[in-house]
């Protein structure tokens, strides 16, 4: 089990996590309190108390506050303040941007709950780079089956040719005339921060779960441009990925962003 003082980093100058092709610098004198929580190859978490953000936006976190607090929080100088170097502490600016209501519920809960802590989930690997927002509780636990190392690979794919890390969920179902040749596949990013995804393909009996299944959404997204690909070319690109019978009686698909849009059809 990861404890949450598993990690206690004095965070000196010297001090980096290493995160794929990414270097999380932490050496700010601010951020002295801040935790590790857990540390792969490709995935960094790591948890803020109300003091540390009050100290890194000069703004006192009371429900009052949770606003002012919010809009700092949108400022890649905070987390950069906080630890974060250069495009990191962007993305993580930008999270919190896309999702502001879900920040400051965060922030609301933290003024309100002693020990409740912000959790900051960064995500780099072959085919997707992000980050997710959650909450901890201070000197809580966390299962090591939550945070799993990904295997490394040699040639990292761009972020822009994988997941988009704006994404909230992802539902694609492919249905046939023919009985149990049906596929169907789901990914959801979960607002504590780690990412649930389940497939199943009737043709080939695989029904997989977790990181086995996220590894099958997530190779299928590889390369998918999904705000800028008509129907045609993401049904075209999906059967392609999956190895799917193109004939299919109904094809649906559904991808939806953290800001509430979405992009939904259905080819039949």
């Amino acid at each position: 089990m990861f404890t949450k003082k598993l990690a206690q980093v004095a965070l000196a100058s010297t001090m980096v996590l290493s995160m794929g092709v990414s270097v999380l610098s932490v050496g700010t004198e601010e951020a002295s309190a801040a935790t590790v929580i857990s540390q792969t190859a490709y995935e960094t978490i790591m948890a803020f108390s109300a003091e540390e953000l009050t100290q890194a936006t000069g703004v006192e976190l009371t429900v009052a506050n949770v606003q002012k607090m919010s809009s700092k929080l949108k400022e890649a100088g905070t987390w950069e303040t906080l630890g974060y170097k250069g495009d990191q502490a962007k993305k993580v600016s930008q999270r919190v941007s896309l999702s502001l209501s879900q920040t400051q519920g965060i922030l609301k809960t933290m003024a309100n709950t002693t020990g409740m802590e912000l959790k900051v989930v960064y995500i780099h690997n072959a085919y997707y780079e992000g980050v997710n927002l959650g909450t901890i509780m201070a000197d809580s636990t966390l299962p090591e089956t939550e945070t799993p190392e990904i295997p490394e690979t040699e040639t990292p794919t761009s972020p822009s040719t994988g997941l988009d890390a704006t994404i909230k969920e992802i539902d694609i179902e492919l249905d046939y005339k023919a009985k149990n040749q049906d596929i169907d596949l789901d990914l959801d990013v979960k607002n504590n921060g780690f990412i649930k995804a389940e497939y199943e393909n009737e043709g080939t009996k695989q029904k997989l779960e977790g990181e086995a299944a996220k590894a099958v959404v997530l190779s299928v997204m590889d390369g998918l441009d999904v705000k800028k690909m008509t129907e045609v070319e993401i049904a075209n690109h999906v059967t392609i990925k999956l190895g799917a019978n193109q004939n299919f009686k109904k094809f649906a698909f559904k991808v939806k962003y953290f800001d509430g849009s979405k992009v939904e059809f259905k080819i039949k």
